[in-house]
């Protein structure tokens, strides 16, 4: 009589049995003292090439978030508040504050929204108000904000920024008008608006 073959195979001793595979691995580095590890989150996220985190569609946080449970719960409020975020896509900006509980996102210093691009297109309104800051900037800034609020973020005055070129300089701003008309007064900003 024919036995298929995974009947036939003899016993493996050195199998675990099923209560061992399925008791979760306690990571080393969570074995190690609070304090420690402290230290260890201090000197990964405040150091000082790491305090700006860009946002973009293979990674919406930092890896050692996604590690586990434990370690998200304890890195996370240390990350969130201190580190800007920096995004050009305020899609993905609102996918990853949503994600958010509100006392992580109340925790975040700033928020920087890249509105930059590259407009070639000769019959782009945008073209015409190229010289004339932060009025573009403003536009999607509001959007954004109308946006968030829509999906039940809310985030403190000031922590959502804009890039805005006031002369030579960018200058990130949560009011880019106000930033141009400064621009204005102190004679940064020169040119005219021509209308085609």
């Amino acid at each position: 009589m024919w036995q298929p073959e995974f009947l036939c195979r003899p016993r493996r001793d050195h199998i675990l049995p099923p209560s061992a595979i399925l008791q979760p691995q306690v990571s080393p580095l969570l074995a190690l003292p609070p304090e420690l590890r402290n230290r260890i989150w201090h000197h990964l996220f405040l150091g000082p090439t790491n305090n700006i985190f860009h946002i973009c569609q293979e990674q919406l946080e930092p890896p050692i978030l996604t590690t586990c449970s434990k370690l998200r719960s304890e890195v996370s409020g240390i990350f969130y508040s201190s580190t800007i975020l920096r995004s050009n896509d305020p899609k993905l900006i609102i996918c990853t504050l949503s994600s958010l509980n509100s006392d992580l996102v109340g925790r975040i210093p700033e928020i920087r929204y890249d509105t930059s691009e590259t407009c070639t297109e000769v019959t782009s309104w945008r073209l015409a108000f190229r010289r004339l800051p932060g009025l573009d900037e403003d536009l999607k800034l509001q959007t954004l904000r109308d946006m968030l609020k829509a999906n039940g973020v809310v985030l403190r005055d000031g922590v959502l920024k804009v890039k805005v070129r006031i002369g030579n300089r960018e200058v990130w701003t949560s009011e880019p008008l106000q930033e141009a008309l400064e621009g204005v007064k102190k004679g940064e900003v020169v040119g005219r608006m021509m209308f085609v």
